[in-house]
């Protein structure tokens, strides 16, 4: 059986998107809407910025700059050094996601980001149950994947 152990916690209040990098851990959080850059070594913060997110659920990085899924907000927002905005797109496939009790609706957009190169970022939008290859000098939909299940939120690319 696998062994698991804590190794720290994360600043936020709760975490909801992560990003490897080679010189740490990015998280964003869902709630505080802060990004982080965490040590791997013991999970110390290398940085901590404000991001005019709201609920943000997913995080990725270009090499220069951070990019953050403001959910609630349904946008995609690049991010200067100090977690300014540089810019902001309009996430593909928006959409109302309803809660299995209905307890609550409301729009969304995406909730994971993955960065292949300058001309190609992977976003996954749960409402539009899809994974949308965009430009992101243009925020222009490439191609898109159906993604199984009611609520996709992760992407790995290989």
């Amino acid at each position: 059986m696998t062994e698991i152990r804590d190794r720290w916690l994360t600043p936020g209040p709760q975490p909801n998107g992560l990003q490897a990098a080679p010189d740490g851990l990015w998280v964003i959080d869902q709630t505080d809407n802060y990004l982080y850059k965490l040590s791997y070594a013991d999970g110390s913060v290398i940085s901590r910025v404000p991001t005019e997110g709201n609920h943000s659920s997913g995080v990725t990085h270009d090499g220069e700059s951070a990019w953050v899924a403001s959910t609630f907000g349904c946008v995609l927002l690049k991010l200067e050094d100090d977690g300014t905005t540089a810019a902001s797109y309009d996430t593909p496939g928006v959409g109302v996601i309803e809660t299995e009790d209905a307890e609550w609706t409301r729009a969304t957009g995406a909730h994971r980001m993955h960065w292949v190169d300058p001309e190609n970022m992977w976003v996954v939008v749960p409402p539009a149950q899809k994974l949308f290859l965009v430009d992101p000098a243009t925020m222009r939909v490439k191609h898109s994947v159906p993604a199984p299940g009611r609520r996709p939120h992760g992407v790995f690319v290989h």
